[in-house]
């Protein structure tokens, strides 16, 4: 038997005097993988101290050896103020404040991620399991009108009576031949299994679909774009009075195992220069913690994100442009709503062409299984690259790579230490701004493109063959090449009195790599004498 751990939550707080994890399973027995949630109780973590005789140091370490310190466990709900305890804080709110203490160490880690080793660091790891959720708006109104949740080889579409009247039965034998003509070309319809259900209001539409998908249990439910949907379902709960956590919780929890919270990610930056810059919404990386059998992530920040190190996808990252670029399919579009677009489009479909506007609906939807078919992005590639990581932390490459470095300290007998908050000097480092080398005019080669025909064997400065190097997204893999750490740097120069930050980032453009004019750094930086003056005073001397 093989036993996985896609995810888990912690639970904030204690229940009925129980510290409480809820972790999603996939237990494969004689070939057949289920699904499984289990409540796991009072699971410890663990954090260390270092012994007395060895507190020497003012600064946190990256990591120390484990025979220098005293480790000690606590469950989470009690992990601030045991630490605090132990460190002898006063009153520490949050494990940020206890950081500042050089002394400890392992802390800075989550309980779900080392509840995911636990379990998975001897499993064998197979797919995840991919269901796809979309819904539309009344584009006036902003009352739910459908929902379609379909998982490979099912579809479940919900429509609102206030959409269209009709029942369950008639809307399924007036669609049917609309899904053939539509989709037919583009899907095996053989392979798919439909269901449909016309209900009363849009409360019902968001119950019944998001029903569905808990009774079909999938590792991820996907959405593309995320953000919309989620907040309309939430807004959909609160004008009818259901809890959040009801709706989106297991419902074969208890009633005091529900739990929902949703994170909306950030929609801009503060730069180091001070500026306020957007993120594009393709890289807002939002995420709820669930008591779900699905962690509900956004398609379209994950295809984004797999591919961050490459160049930008032409056209941007709607589902539209991604089907066009990847499968060259497109949004279905009809030929009765050609001359309409954006809003204009939606609001025709809607009040003309209801049955269509379903089927459109029900493509969106299964279109986004059709791309992780080829793909994976969702059941192998984001599991593989996440690691032992939460998949709701996952946009941060420092929290994925700090969690496989403190699974591979502990192998090695090391433990991790804590981020240093200390931000005393922050405001003094130099911005990512500016740092732009040009090569100086007695190193240019006279080799421009002869490019003018009235004269053939003239030179211009025009050249072909440049590129722009991207210093800034480099960051941290030129940290890893330059061996950069706490234990390589003894000091970390900021500021040299009298020397303005313009000369200061010149000159250290290629300091760090050894490429540099040493005679003429040492002049400007330090103000030592140029080779004439050390000559003449050295002659005057003589």
């Amino acid at each position: 038997m093989n036993t996985e751990c896609r995810f888990g939550l912690h639970y904030p707080y204690k229940i009925d005097g129980v510290d409480y994890h809820l972790v999603k399973l996939a237990v494969t027995k004689d070939g057949v993988t289920k699904p499984e949630m289990r409540l796991i109780k009072d699971f410890e973590i663990p954090y260390w101290v270092t012994k007395d005789r060895y507190r020497n140091h003012k600064q946190t370490k990256s990591w120390e050896e484990e025979r220098k310190l005293i480790q000690k466990k606590a469950v989470g709900t009690e992990l601030v103020n045991s630490i605090s305890r132990t460190l002898r804080f006063r009153s520490a709110k949050s494990l940020r404040e206890l950081y500042s203490s050089p002394y400890l160490y392992g802390a800075n880690i989550s309980s779900t991620t080392l509840l995911k080793q636990q379990f998975n660091h001897k499993s064998q790891i197979t797919p995840y399991s991919v269901a796809t959720y979309d819904i539309e708006t009344d584009i006036h109104t902003g009352e739910i009108l459908m929902a379609t949740v379909a998982m490979f080889g099912k579809i479940h579409i919900s429509v609102s009576q206030n959409f269209l009247r009709t029942n369950s039965d008639d809307l399924a034998r007036k669609l049917y031949p609309k899904i053939m003509k539509y989709l037919g070309d583009k899907i095996d319809l053989k392979e798919w299994k439909f269901s449909i259900e016309c209900v009363r209001t849009e409360m019902d539409v968001v119950q019944d679909s998001i029903g569905k998908a808990h009774e079909w249990k999938p590792d991820f439910l996907a959405i593309w774009n995320v953000a919309f949907d989620i907040v309309q379902l939430m807004k959909c709960c609160d004008r009818y009075g259901i809890r959040h956590k009801d709706l989106f919780s297991d419902p074969e929890l208890p009633e005091r195992f529900r739990y929902f919270k949703w994170y909306e990610g950030q929609s801009f930056k503060i730069t180091t220069d001070g500026d306020r810059r957007p993120i594009p919404f393709s890289e807002q990386w939002h995420s709820a913690k669930s008591a779900s059998s699905f962690f509900i992530i956004d398609a379209m920040c994950v295809y984004r994100r797999l591919r961050l190190t490459g160049s930008l996808l032409p056209g941007g990252y709607s589902l539209d442009n991604v089907l066009k670029h990847e499968l060259g399919e497109r949004k279905l579009k009809f030929e009765e709503a050609n001359k309409y677009s954006g809003a204009g489009w939606h609001e025709f479909m809607q009040k003309n062409y209801k049955e269509e506007y379903i089927v459109y609906n029900i493509w969106d939807t299964v279109s986004m299984l059709e791309l992780e078919k080829k793909t994976n992005d969702l059941s192998l590639s984001l599991p593989l690259f996440a690691g032992y990581s939460d998949f709701g932390t996952f946009n941060s490459s420092t929290k994925v790579i700090g969690s496989q470095i403190y699974f591979y300290l502990r192998e090695e007998g090391l433990i991790p230490g804590t981020p240093d908050p200390n931000t005393v000097n922050d405001d003094k480092l130099l911005g990512l701004r500016g740092w732009i080398s040009t090569l100086p005019a007695y190193m240019i080669e006279n080799n421009g493109l002869k490019c003018l025909s009235d004269y053939p064997d003239l030179h211009t400065n025009i050249r072909g063959m440049v590129f722009d190097a991207d210093c800034i997204s480099s960051y941290p893999s030129d940290i890893t090449a330059l061996n950069v750490s706490k234990e390589t740097c003894r000091r970390e120069l900021i500021a040299i009195e009298g020397i303005p930050k313009e000369r200061f980032m010149y000159e250290n453009m290629n300091f760090i790599m050894g490429k540099c004019n040493s005679p003429s750094y040492s002049i400007n930086m330090f103000n030592l004498p140029t080779f004439s003056e050390a000559f003449d005073d050295f002659t005057s001397h003589n």
